[in-house]
């Protein structure tokens, strides 16, 4: 699916789009917070998701009979595909040990679910197979520290439990034999993170008064960063655009 006009997606956060910025405090007295939100525009051919091929996997071609997209409700008509945004500086001197719970990906209907997902160095992943048939995930990172995967997940069976140990961006994910699977693990180092939802609404709360650089990715297009300053009990507004002059069916390699 693409089509092309500027379109206006609030930020959203990674649970239903709002979600606060945990740990982001020193363990002191309690003091105020702020919050951030904003909006994104796309200029130019938007990115939707590629078209399952039934040569490579008649059983994929069967699901997709049941209109299952692969960015959810993000790529129903006239929304837009997600946006990966996290704080990526400003919150020196704070500590953010490694949350307990599990974040998860999983293959539904032969499409990744989320496309895009924000974990912590050393967050455990727990990746599954929703379908009724074997999956295979080959995850490849850049940087030497974080592990090659390839993983085998039988059908509707207990996932597999990994974890990353050093901050890298956009991870790739992808099924060998299933060229339109794509997903992207965002590993950063606290956990003031958030993903654009459906509609573009977000706010992300308690973040501490400060002024803060606000980075932003999506699959194709290069990262963006502006400055935002928080003041307690307040919100901070920032918008960002990301244009294309190409026109890809897709940008999610």
């Amino acid at each position: 699916m693409r089509f092309s006009r500027t379109a206006a997606l609030a930020l959203a956060c990674i649970l239903p789009f709002a979600a606060g910025c945990k740990g982001a405090a020193p363990h002191v007295a309690p003091q105020p917070t702020g919050a951030i939100q904003g909006v994104i525009s796309f200029t130019g051919p938007v990115p939707g998701p590629a078209a399952i091929n039934a040569a490579l996997s008649p059983a994929c071609a069967r699901l997709a009979h049941r209109r299952q997209y692969q960015l959810e409700d993000h790529m129903l008509p006239r929304t837009l595909p997600p946006v990966f945004l996290w704080i990526s500086s400003g919150l020196s001197g704070r500590t953010f040990p490694a949350p307990h719970e599990q974040a998860v990906l999983t293959q539904l209907n032969c499409r990744f679910h989320p496309q895009l997902l924000g974990v912590m160095p050393g967050q455990p992943i727990d990746f599954t197979n929703s379908d009724p048939f074997p999956a295979h995930l080959r995850i490849t990172p850049r940087i030497p520290a974080n592990p090659s995967l390839d993983l085998s997940l039988r059908p509707q069976s207990p996932g597999d439990v990994r974890s990353f140990p050093r901050s890298e961006l956009m991870i790739p994910v992808t099924s060998p034999g299933h060229p339109w699977m794509h997903a992207y693990i965002n590993v950063v180092p606290n956990p003031c993170f958030t993903v654009s939802g459906p509609q573009g609404r977000f706010v992300l709360r308690n973040l501490p008064p400060g002024t803060y650089s606000l980075s932003a990715i999506q699959p194709g297009y290069p990262v963006q960063t502006q400055p935002v300053t928080v003041q307690p009990n307040a919100v901070a507004h920032v918008n960002f655009n990301f244009s294309s002059t190409a026109s890809p069916a897709h940008n999610y390699k």
